[in-house]
């Protein structure tokens, strides 16, 4: 029988940790603030992201499934988690000062997995490995990736679509992602692609095959799936649009497997996924092994007590990562020598030309910017834009040609080149071709910091983060030449005029840009 004042002492310390548990949370989460109201924003807003809502959900059912882990007299704090928690915040101040909400969004699921090293240990740490990775899957990818993927996705979906509605006896022509049918031409678009289905099937079908009892050569099997079920179910539901398209005409575009995209190709998805999963399940069942009956004495839990170390290493770094991501500034801002506007209209045997372009590309978030056309006597113009910006940090920065089109264009193909500059310098640059319906445009751009250009946007990153921790200055310009593509010309004339073109105008951004 205990008495009261032994009650007292075995429940103190469990308040503490309580108390503990609460006031780190509280700091993380208001260190993490402006990570964290953005990326539920975007759950709420982007049809490819909303299964990340219900990922926290699913992290804290895994960690209360392995709770006995807390009940484990050998857990005990690390302080070499201390490393990891500063290592995780200070990934965090880089894509703050970058503007890379990516990396922001991993620095705060490593942050967590950093304070439970702290306060339990590696063996924790260890122990919970599946929740805590969990975790990185309610980090959408970087819209550079998902516009990548989006983009192959479409032009394999219109590769085989293709393929198989000739199999079938259907006519078709396939121009890129465009499929020209006899009655009505199709767009395989963004939202075609199955994008949304196959991001939520990786995050949703992981706990299926986590939990699915069966061999692990066989869970490997269904993970694969978790890709390929998604492309085969999008495919179907392309090939019965336009199948449906051809015989019946346009108002099958009505259709519900066209008009749920997301919902049809999830669904069927899912029920590909349940077939093989309970297939796997019966054929190639877990070997079953003893469960392993663990008892721990619980005074010697409630007796690890007052963790004072760790609360006050987590609270320190959280609270210092905070002042730093709001403190950091940039030195004054490096004046133009010249205005951009200064830049000659006349660049060897092009003029500047009279408005007649559509559509003009812009980047609102630049400070001082050119647009302009040039043009010879024959041949259609170039529209030349050139953007500066003096301080790039946080959000604020540049945009990426290759991310960002004027209304209604997406690009159908891109490479990487070289381009030959007057003095025998060569730069890195990137080639697109974009369209909307029946245009195309060929696009080149790069991007200019002091003494080098390139076309990378992660060196771009690099670059400016570098110029910030060795002179506290971020400043780029990024220039971006535009043409129509006409039917008589080819890809490889195209390239060639922008790139003889781009060695005129080159002189000239070196003379005004810093």
């Amino acid at each position: 029988m205990k008495t009261v004042d032994q009650d007292l002492i075995f429940r103190m310390p469990r308040l503490a940790q309580y108390a503990q548990v609460v006031a780190v949370a509280a700091v993380y989460l208001a260190s993490y603030q402006s990570v964290l109201l953005p990326l539920v924003g975007e759950w709420l807003e982007h049809e490819n992201f909303s299964y990340g809502i219900v990922i926290p959900l699913i992290f804290l059912y895994l960690i209360w499934q392995e709770r006995e882990v807390f009940e484990d007299p050998s857990i005990v704090p690390s302080y070499w988690g201390a490393l990891s928690l500063f290592g995780a915040v200070l990934i965090g101040i880089i894509g703050s000062v970058v503007g890379e909400p990516f990396v922001s969004r991993v620095s705060f699921v490593l942050a967590m997995g950093a304070l439970f090293h702290l306060f339990f240990g590696w063996r924790c740490v260890r122990r919970l490995a599946f929740p805590l990775s969990y975790l990185f899957l309610m980090v959408p990818p970087p819209y550079v990736i998902v516009k990548e993927v989006s983009y192959h996705l479409r032009m394999f979906d219109a590769y085989a679509a293709s393929n198989l509605l000739q199999a079938v006896g259907i006519p078709n022509y396939r121009d890129a992602y465009f499929l020209h049918l006899p009655n009505i031409t199709l767009e395989v678009a963004d939202v075609c692609s199955g994008i949304a289905s196959l991001f939520a099937m990786l995050a949703l079908g992981t706990i299926y095959v986590y939990y699915l009892p069966a061999r692990k050569t066989a869970k490997l099997v269904v993970l694969s799936s978790l890709v390929v079920f998604p492309m085969i179910a999008n495919l179907f539901r392309i090939f019965l649009v336009g199948a449906s398209v051809y015989y019946y005409g346009p108002i099958m575009l009505g259709s519900f497997f066209h008009h749920f995209t997301g919902t049809f190709t999830f669904l069927l998805s899912v029920g590909m996924l349940g077939l093989l999963g309970e297939h796997c399940r019966r054929r190639y069942p877990e070997e079953t092994v003893p469960a392993r009956v663990k008892t721990y004495p619980h005074t010697l839990n409630r007796q690890k007590g007052w963790r004072s170390y760790p609360f006050v290493i987590a609270m320190a770094v959280l609270a210092s990562a905070m002042v730093l991501s709001n403190g950091i500034v940039l030195s004054s801002a490096e004046m133009l020598e010249s205005d951009i506007d200064e830049i000659s209209r006349t660049l060897g045997p092009y003029q500047e030309a009279a408005d007649e372009w559509s559509e003009h590309y812009s980047d609102s978030n630049a400070e001082k910017s050119l647009l302009r056309l040039y043009a010879t006597p024959v041949g259609p113009p170039i529209e030349t834009f050139v953007g500066y910006l003096s301080g790039q940090l946080g959000n604020k920065r540049l945009n990426s040609p290759k991310l960002v089109f004027p209304n209604g264009w997406e690009y159908a193909a891109m490479e990487p080149v070289e381009i030959q500059m007057p003095g025998g310098k060569s730069i890195g640059a990137i080639w697109l071709v974009i369209k909307k319906g029946d245009l195309k445009r060929a696009v080149l751009y790069w991007y200019q910091v002091p003494g080098k250009s390139f076309a990378s946007d992660l060196r771009n990153r690099v670059e400016l983060f570098v110029s910030l921790l060795l002179h506290r200055r971020t400043y780029s310009a990024v220039v971006r030449l535009a043409t129509p593509i006409r039917e008589s010309e080819d890809a490889v004339q195209v390239k060639e005029k922008l790139a003889a073109f781009s060695a005129y105008l080159y002189p000239e951004l070196i003379r005004v840009l810093p």
